[in-house]
């Protein structure tokens, strides 16, 4: 049980959790010099005010609250006493606070075995879990660059490149098909989104977020029926209407998050017309210019051969029939040969050679445009 928290001088930025209120046991949290924002739980100002709690925040100028940065020496008790210790804890800071009141202590015991054995360089790790009482906490590795949804959203400072976004979508297609094909049994991770793909400090991509996954029998079945869960927009329309759940609904969310990285848009627009990103894109098809769908901060600085080969794959992810959606391996594979040709196009615009020692015919992006003219399955 957690009963002291000393996470100061860590950088750790975003709002406090308030489900650290929620841990009875907790007694001593020190958060200074950090970069928090928000204001301070009420919880946890109540049991300070009780005397249940010493809370120590200085060092948060962002932080709103009624504090005081007094020092009270004989309060501070720092528990860390060692860089793994530093890491343990920071990965609880971090993990987006996934803490869930616990249901049935037997079902949530194997889910985490489970985890424990799943090791893949595109899966967030999971270091431990955290047992207090009435809540289970996981605890993942720390990724410094926070997720997909964040560098794709307008208010990023770092617009990623097409290439970067190639790269981030394969790591995350070889961690699913990971899941569906390498793990005895096999898992759906049931909430595929932009959201739950994190990013490590040299944006590798890795799959996050387990909470809602399922084992997926090998003895033949084509499908397990359970109750529907996952993410609005995300969520693949045939297991909705029949509740019948198979690899094939990861495709379906994996391609919603594609289109996401191809446009930069919001899965669901927040207009009164509420219109879905794969109903934007398929009406935006029908003109059949790319740059209307690719995300203008690109300012088209990509391959068109490879940008509408990615628009294709994305599409028919999100086929309403799961039969006619393609496995993660051939994602996986498609967006590998998208990634090839990105680069081999990226030497070309350096003025690189081919092996003959011919010079390589330059052709600008809007011929290409005019040129391609590919139909999307």
């Amino acid at each position: 049980m957690i009963q002291s928290l000393d996470l100061s001088n860590n950088n750790l930025t975003g709002p406090i959790p308030d489900f650290l209120s929620q841990l009875p046991n907790l007694t001593i949290i020190n958060l200074e010099n950090n970069k928090l924002t928000g204001s301070v739980p009420v919880g946890l100002i109540e049991r300070r005010r009780n005397g249940l709690l010493s809370l120590s925040l200085c060092g948060n100028p962002n932080l709103s609250g009624n504090f005081s940065c007094k020092k009270k020496n004989n309060f501070i008790i720092p528990i860390v006493g060692s860089v793994v210790g530093i890491f343990c804890l920071l990965s609880v800071a971090v993990i987006c606070w996934c803490l869930k009141r616990k249901t049935e202590d037997g079902k949530n015991s194997k889910f985490v075995n489970l985890l424990m054995r799943v090791h893949h360089t595109n899966l967030t790790s999971l270091v431990g879990y955290c047992n207090d009482e009435n809540n289970m906490g996981l605890v993942y590795e720390y990724m410094a660059n926070g997720n997909l949804q964040e560098h794709l959203s307008d208010s990023s400072s770092n617009i990623l490149g097409w290439e970067d976004r190639l790269r981030i979508a394969a790591d995350a297609a070889q961690g699913l098909e990971y899941l569906h094909y390498g793990c005895k049994p096999p898992i759906i991770h049931r909430d595929v989104k932009s959201a739950n793909i994190l990013l490590t400090e040299n944006f590798q991509a890795k799959v996050s977020d387990f909470g809602l996954s399922r084992n997926f029998p090998t003895d033949g079945g084509t499908h397990i029926s359970t109750v529907v869960a996952g993410t609005p927009g995300y969520l693949d329309p045939e297991y909705y209407l029949t509740s019948r759940l198979n690899e094939k609904s990861d495709t379906y969310s994996f391609g919603i998050v594609l289109l996401e990285i191809i446009t930069s848009r919001p899965v669901i627009t927040g207009t009164l017309e509420r219109i879905h990103i794969s109903q934007w894109v398929g009406f935006m098809l029908a003109q059949g210019d790319i740059n209307s769908i690719v995300d203008p901060r690109l300012e088209r600085n990509f391959n068109v051969n490879s940008v509408w080969k990615v628009v294709e794959i994305a599409m028919a992810c999100v086929s309403p029939n799961a039969t006619k959606r393609p496995t993660m391996s051939q994602v996986l594979m498609e967006l590998k040969e998208c990634m090839a040709t990105e680069e081999l196009s990226q030497k070309k615009q350096m003025g690189y050679e081919t092996e003959l020692g011919e010079p390589v015919e330059m052709v600008s992006l809007n011929d290409s445009i005019r040129m391609l003219r590919p139909s999307v399955r």
